[in-house]
């Protein structure tokens, strides 16, 4: 992209002061520079930075670059393809003589933790869309929502994407996944609970036929969820029930 495109964009940020600016990257390495060249005398106030991460590698890398940037943050964990557990973040002590060089940190509880450290301001989470799109586990969106709660961090739930599931409660009328929690329960209600559907193990993995959920069972990978390709508007953005639409103060 030429860099004036960007010096274009810096100058409109400068000129609306009243409007908080969302800046997202799946490149948070080249943020730094970038932004230096953006704004030579200084991020301004009304400048969030974000970096999308989708599963724990990315976190793992990626997240102590942004907060190495020291300014008002983000996470956009969209499409989240695997569990991610922000409370065991490998970050840089940053010079802090209490502090081992590398520490490992909850990053959304970092600041009170290792005052002055920064820490992530913000998370919002959500499924993939559109053609091709790959399923987001419940278990991997309900662990970030407990995580955020427990850190007094808020989080925004955005969209299951194209999956969710196609069976609801006989009692309350809501969405409900169902789970095998064993081999048998699989071989007794395989036919009338999966219907076109996929099963996936507790990490997420797809289980295609009795030989895989064999396998699962054996190496102790169930409970299965089960999982259906309804479209994105019939997926919604419920989480357990509840709209999450968190912002940071």
């Amino acid at each position: 992209m030429p860099n004036e495109w960007r010096f274009d964009l810096g100058r409109l940020i400068l000129a609306t002061p009243k409007l908080d600016w969302l800046l997202l990257t799946k490149r948070i390495g080249n943020a730094a520079c970038m932004l230096r060249e953006m704004f030579p005398d200084g991020v301004p106030p009304n400048v969030r930075i974000g970096a999308t991460i989708c599963n724990q590698p990315e976190a793992d890398r990626d997240i102590p670059k942004l907060l190495a940037l020291g300014l008002p943050n983000l996470l956009s964990m969209e499409p989240l393809l695997g569990p991610v557990d922000l409370t065991r973040i490998p970050v840089s002590g940053q010079g802090h003589h209490e502090f081992d060089p590398i520490i490992t940190a909850n990053v959304l509880k970092r600041a009170a933790a290792y005052p002055p450290l920064p820490q992530v301001h913000w998370v919002i989470v959500g499924g993939e869309s559109g053609p091709g799109a790959r399923p987001m586990h419940p278990d991997w969106a309900r662990s970030l929502r407990d995580q955020c709660l427990a850190a007094g961090v808020p989080m925004m739930f955005k969209q299951w994407g194209e999956w969710h599931t196609s069976a609801f409660s006989t009692r309350t009328g809501e969405a409900e996944f169902r789970q095998f929690g064993t081999h048998q329960q699989w071989v007794d209600k395989a036919s009338t609970w999966v219907q076109d559907g996929i099963c996936l193990d507790r990490h997420g993995v797809a289980l295609c036929d009795g030989g895989d959920m064999q396998t699962a069972s054996d190496e102790g990978r169930f409970p299965v969820t089960i999982m259906h390709k309804v479209g994105k508007k019939t997926a919604g953005r419920l989480l357990d029930g509840k709209e999450w639409s968190e912002f940071p103060a």
